[in-house]
């Protein structure tokens, strides 16, 4: 995927609020902390933010819920 499949209008903090309840495992601190370490705004809408900030979020989400594997297709694409 190129883009989150996020919803343009959320902000950071409402994505987190809209996908955390489908992980059993979610970690909102973990979360809060790679937002934090990736320079997120959870006040800005997933539109305002730029293609390598959306990956970063797409990061942080991947990494907050104790996935048991993570693949990742292209993790170092120079377009970002």
């Amino acid at each position: 995927m190129d883009a989150p499949l996020y919803v343009d209008e959320w902000t950071v903090g409402d994505m987190e609020a809209s996908v955390s309840p489908f992980y059993p495992n979610w970690n909102e601190k973990a979360f809060a902390d790679y937002v934090r370490k990736f320079g997120l705004d959870v006040k800005k809408k997933v539109k305002e933010l730029s293609r390598g900030m959306k990956v970063k979020l797409q990061i942080a989400a991947a990494l907050s819920h104790d996935a048991k594997l993570l693949i990742l297709d292209e993790p170092a694409d120079k377009r970002a």
